[in-house]
């Protein structure tokens, strides 16, 4: 049970991380082009 709960933190903690990285390298295009992303 913990193995699974290890693998399911590295995979939510990668998925941040992706979403953080994408943020950072598209945002200054999503700003120009006045395009707001909101996430639930």
């Amino acid at each position: 049970m913990l193995q699974l709960q290890n693998n399911l933190t590295a995979a939510c903690s990668q998925e941040i991380r992706t979403l953080a990285n994408l943020a950072q390298q598209e945002g200054p295009t999503l700003e120009r082009r006045k395009v707001d992303l909101k996430l639930k």
